[in-house]
């Protein structure tokens, strides 16, 4: 996701301001590496980290809200 809205960016003008929106399922938010691994797709993509949006349900915050939340923040 974040290399295709880097070539929008590249290709389509004011594609810049666009944003990506994301799905994370609930077993990605419990992995120990999700923060890691999205500042890494963020970085290798070259996107600002403020034109990626993470989408969760309320459902997928609440299986593990403990563990969950300080990821998200």
């Amino acid at each position: 996701a974040c290399k295709q809205l880097k070539i929008w960016e590249k290709t389509i003008p004011g594609a810049g301001e666009w944003f990506m929106c994301v799905n994370v399922s609930a077993r990605q938010l419990e992995s120990e590496s999700f923060t890691q691994e999205t500042h890494h797709s963020i970085k290798n993509s070259g996107i600002k980290a403020d034109n990626l949006i993470v989408e969760i349900t309320e459902n997928t915050l609440m299986h593990d809200i403990v563990n969950v939340s300080p990821r998200l923040h």
